[in-house]
C-alpha cells in the first residue's frame, strides 16, 4: 500500500478526512511505532581495538546479534573486549515516507496495520484519549502478531531421496 492508500483507508476507518501532511506525519509515526516489530535488519563491520566505543548505524534501534563471544552496547555505541573485525547485525528502524505516493519499507503484513498506527495518533493528537489507547492497543497487538508471523516462518520443505 501506498502513504495515499494507508491515508484512505485510515480515512474510512474513522469516517473523517485526513489532511496530506498530518497523513504522512502520523505514518511516520507508525513505522517509529513499530520499531523492532517491522523486521528489518541491517548489518556493518566494525575493525574494533579491545574496549574503545565505536558509534552505530543512527537508524540502529538494538543488537540483534554479531559474531563476537563478548560485546557491550550502550546508547548507539558498542565496545568488544579483544581486538578484531565483528559483523554487527542489528535491528532497523523503518525509513520514514516524504509524500504519500511513496510505499512504506516495510514487510507487507505491515501496511494495514499502519492503517490503525495512523488512527491512533490521529485521535491522539486530538485528545480523544480513550479512542487513541484502544487504537494503539490493537496497532501494538497486531503489530507483534505480524511480527511472530514473520519471525518464525518455515522455509520449504524438501524431501532428499536417494
Amino acid at each position: 500500500m501506498t502513504g495515499e492508500e494507508i491515508k484512505i483507508a485510515a480515512e474510512r476507518y474513522l469516517s473523517e478526512e485526513i489532511d496530506p501532511v498530518d497523513a504522512i506525519e502520523g505514518i511516520n509515526q507508525a513505522l517509529v511505532w513499530l520499531g523492532t516489530k517491522a523486521c528489518l535488519w541491517g548489518e556493518v563491520q566494525i575493525q574494533a581495538a579491545a574496549m574503545a566505543w565505536y558509534s552505530l548505524p543512527d537508524d540502529c534501534l538494538d543488537v540483534r546479534e554479531t559474531d563476537a563471544e563478548s560485546f557491550e552496547k550502550i546508547d548507539n555505541h558498542i565496545r568488544f573486549p579483544v581486538d578484531g573485525t565483528y559483523t554487527v547485525r542489528y535491528y532497523k528502524l523503518p525509513p520514514e515516507i516524504s509524500s504519500l505516493s511513496e510505499t512504506p519499507a516495510v514487510p507487507r503484513i505491515f501496511h494495514r496495520i499502519l492503517v490503525t498506527g495512523l488512527a491512533a495518533w490521529l485521535k491522539l493528537r486530538d485528545d480523544d484519549a480513550n479512542t487513541a489507547s484502544a487504537l494503539y492497543a490493537k496497532f501494538e497487538s497486531e503489530a507483534q502478531m505480524a511480527a511472530s508471523l514473520l519471525r518464525r516462518r518455515k522455509g520449504v520443505d524438501v524431501k532428499v531421496e536417494r
